[in-house]
């Protein structure tokens, strides 16, 4: 699946749990100034989260510079995840 139809699926599932969700990877120029910036940001009243996804075609990994920016959040505290599918994000965002 494109990287695309997941981040649709995503973006689609989690609005419907209760997430808000800002998408940074629509602007093609734009997106080039923030390369390492994952492409949702999504918090969760309820939950009180705040995570950060970088969206992949399925079976692709993140790049380095965009695991970078993972790691950091992470080791932070926060929390970052690369997905290439609707199932990895279920399991990342619903604990499914």
């Amino acid at each position: 699946m494109g990287e695309n139809d997941v981040q649709a699926l995503i973006v689609a599932t989690a609005r419907k749990a209760g997430w808000s969700v800002t998408i940074f990877s629509t602007d093609r120029r734009e997106r080039k100034q923030r390369r390492a910036i994952p492409d949702l940001y999504m918090t969760h009243e309820g939950q009180q989260r705040q995570v950060w996804i970088e969206c992949k075609d399925t079976g692709k990994m993140a790049r380095p510079d965009q695991q970078a920016f993972i790691d950091r959040v992470n080791a932070s505290g926060g929390e970052a995840y690369c997905c290439d599918s609707l199932d990895s994000a279920l399991h990342t965002i619903l604990g499914r």
